[in-house]
């Protein structure tokens, strides 16, 4: 299964790696009550309360049309005043905007089009035909404003708000554009991000026909976040979609354990006060700990994503990609591999462990593999947690933020059984030059033997910008 993944990248794309702060744990703020003082000293409670974050996302509140559907969006005046000030704009004077950037956040927003990317795509592109499309005739407000990554709808289409009577430029229905259409306003919006800023771009889709992946990550939709999109995620991995998550649901402990062990995390606030600080002294305490358990192994999680757009290889992996001649395994829809290392269950009251030893990540026990066991862990986490034996594991020290730095320092934990090998990757953390030389890899290897544990950390090879040396 991971060569047919290999291959069949090979032929749609493989997964996009993201820029390394879109790994960290993204805020989705309320739909339409937030404004601009409310943005900053919600991003201000987050530093205060010591839980790291990435990133800070509007949704459609921010427009002056709600749920504008053109390609001429603007901040709404009552609730983004400032930013809509001629002589701020002009003067390049301090905005909401500037203040995010200063605390080391990145800034989202929700867009939605009807446009007809089809003109350009399939007509422009195809065939050739004099045609310039929407996005480089209008100004590209979405850059020069400061936003740094974009959830798109998934628009009428894939809502199935289907028009029967109307007919895209390429000649197809609106409901053969179902698919196809998310697709072609991912690639369209991703390659025009690349184009005006030479960054990697942060993209979101509910949807898309295959390869998507190589332009945008997906989120589930507005599924609530809880068990019924596990399968989903798992499902997307394996046709090789790496870049997955949900709305976490932070209601249960199970929600918030399975949400920071996706491949990127998301916490959507829509209409509900479901800020961290608002949960609850003993589930606050629990996302706090989960969202640092997260920052602190972003250098795996990294290299895991690395991994997933080299050889389509995805971070979550469905037991059955990893284990396909344990008949066992198809069992269990509720468990995982979160990359090489690890073994996540969620919502379920038994864990089948493979063949092997395991680890408990939460308490040390070790376990034979080839069994199930009953899914128990410490009242103060969500979940059960496993490590492989052999496994090792790059971590840092947990900051408020990723950014795209790399850590001075990194901290291996290791698993020592029989050798094992782990490849640390790292990159400027923003641009497309990984994909040129502007990586650099660090092999590290652990061997037992009966008195002896040995291990070694090879030369590192390759050179990025601003590499530590």
């Amino acid at each position: 299964m991971p060569d047919v993944l290999d291959k069949y990248t090979d032929i749609t794309g493989k997964p996009h790696l993201l820029p390394k702060w879109g790994y960290g744990l993204t805020w989705v703020s309320l739909i339409d009550e937030i404004r601009e003082r409310d943005v900053v000293y919600e991003a201000y409670e987050f530093r205060k309360s010591g839980i790291p974050c990435d990133v800070f996302g509007l949704e459609p509140g921010w427009m002056e049309n709600f749920y504008d559907y053109s390609t001429k969006k603007d901040w709404s005046k009552e609730r983004f005043p400032m930013i809509m000030k001629d002589y701020i704009r002009n003067s390049k004077e301090s905005t909401f905007i500037d203040a995010l950037g200063n605390m080391g956040f990145k800034l989202s927003l929700w867009i939605c089009t009807n446009y007809d990317f089809s003109k350009y795509e399939e007509i422009k592109l195809h065939f050739g035909k004099d045609y310039n499309p929407s996005f480089i005739e209008v100004e590209p407000w979405f850059v020069d404003d400061g936003a740094s990554m974009f959830k798109l709808d998934g628009a009428d289409q894939v809502l199935l708000k289907v028009q029967p009577e109307r007919k895209w430029a390429n000649g197809m229905d609106d409901y053969e554009m179902i698919n196809l259409y998310p697709l072609l306003y991912n690639k369209q919006m991703s390659l025009g991000y690349k184009e005006y800023t030479g960054k990697r771009a942060m993209i979101f889709s509910a949807g898309g026909y295959a390869g998507i992946q190589r332009y945008s990550a997906t989120w589930a939709g507005d599924t609530g976040g809880g068990q019924k999109t596990l399968i989903s995620l798992l499902s997307l991995g394996l046709s090789g979609h790496s870049n997955v998550c949900t709305d976490m649901d932070v209601s249960t402990k199970s929600g918030i354990h399975y949400g920071f062990f996706q491949t990127l995390s998301q916490l959507s606030g829509w209409a509900w006060y479901i800020q961290p600080w608002f949960l609850g002294e003993k589930m606050t305490s629990l996302f706090k700990d989960y969202a640092r358990l997260r920052y602190k192994l972003i250098p795996y999680i990294y290299s895991m994503a690395h991994v997933a757009s080299e050889k389509g290889m995805p971070v979550m992996r469905a037991m059955p990609l990893m284990y396909p001649n344990d008949a066992e395994c198809d069992k269990f829809e509720s468990q995982y591999m979160f990359g090489d290392a690890f073994l996540v269950s969620a919502f379920d009251s038994t864990v089948y462990l493979p063949e092997g030893e395991w680890v408990d990540y939460w308490t040390g026990k070790r376990w034979q593999g080839k069994k199930e066991i009953p899914a128990e862990f410490p009242d103060d986490k969500g979940g059960p947690l496993f490590v492989k034996a052999g496994a090792i594991i790059p971590t840092q020290s947990v900051k408020s933020h990723i950014g795209t730095e790399t850590p001075e320092d990194i901290t291996w934990e290791i698993f020592p059984k029989n050798q094992s090998k782990f490849i640390l990757y790292e990159d400027d953390g923003e641009s497309y030059k990984y994909l040129d030389s502007g990586i650099a890899k660090t092999v590290v290897v652990c061997s037992e033997s009966e008195d002896n544990i040995q291990i070694t950390i090879c030369p590192r090879v390759g050179k990025y910008k601003n590499m530590p040396q």
